[in-house]
């Protein structure tokens, strides 16, 4: 493993607001940003930049929020279709299923360059993505695999398993 200390120049308070954070950073790899402090700005960052990003966090309830934010912004928000307590039951048939995906192609294939999703569902992302390596996998939470793998051990593992087909991966 290789290291890289970023130097954060004096008076940026939020990652978000230096210029430079995408230029010190390699992008074509998988990377862990240790922070260290929570609320710098890091997941704003990559939700404000040009770049095809994949948001995936382990709870809907964080997306959502993260969501509610960027309410003028165009988010997709994976399986959301407006309504927020059937958002939340996650009680899908097969063709409610099939309309997440078709909606997410449709968001896709009219520009649309942010994604918001679950560990669970980055898979069915994956899949339906013509050009998955040009988009950017950041891992909300990081640390969340580690604690939710006692009691949804399959599903961590699974979306480790994911991570290693994209090509980038913060």
């Amino acid at each position: 493993m290789r290291k890289i200390k970023l130097n954060v120049p004096e008076g940026i308070r939020f990652l978000s607001d230096w210029d430079g954070f995408f230029t010190s950073i390699p992008l074509d790899q998988h990377v862990i940003l240790n922070k260290r402090l929570c609320g710098c700005g890091a997941t704003e960052a990559f939700l404000r930049t040009d770049k095809k990003v994949i948001l995936a966090s382990p709870r809907k309830h964080l997306l959502f929020n993260k969501c509610s934010q960027h309410l003028n912004d165009n988010f997709h928000l994976f399986r959301f279709t407006g309504d927020k307590a059937k958002y939340f039951e996650g009680n899908e048939g097969k063709n409610e299923v099939e309309q997440y995906e078709n909606n997410l192609l449709d968001y896709v294939g009219n520009g649309g360059s942010k994604i918001l999703t679950t560990y669970d569902s980055l898979g069915k992302i994956y899949e339906a993505l013509h050009h998955p390596q040009d988009w950017i996998v950041v891992v909300d939470e990081f640390q969340a695999q580690f604690y939710d793998s006692h009691y949804k051990a399959t599903t961590e593992l699974q979306f480790a398993e994911v991570l290693k087909s994209f090509k980038s991966v913060i």
